[in-house]
């Protein structure tokens, strides 16, 4: 049966929404220590993170041509 028709009617203004997951951050497995004071964190040739040792431009230019 329909409801009367001086009933009001009222429609939803959306539809109701699904509720994302939380998001979990990153954490990682070792602990993040700085380096230590003769190295130092610099770009390889392809943009990769290096860590170079400071008075040592040989070994340095070869890391940084290295993978």
């Amino acid at each position: 049966m329909f409801p009367p028709a001086s009933a009001p009617v009222y429609a939803h203004p959306h539809p109701p929404q699904p509720v994302p997951p939380p998001v979990t951050a990153y954490r990682p497995l070792v602990p993040v220590a700085p380096p230590p004071a003769q190295y130092y964190l610099g770009r390889g040739l392809f943009g990769q993170p290096k860590l170079y040792v400071a008075e040592q431009p040989v070994r340095n230019f070869l890391r940084y041509l290295s993978f």
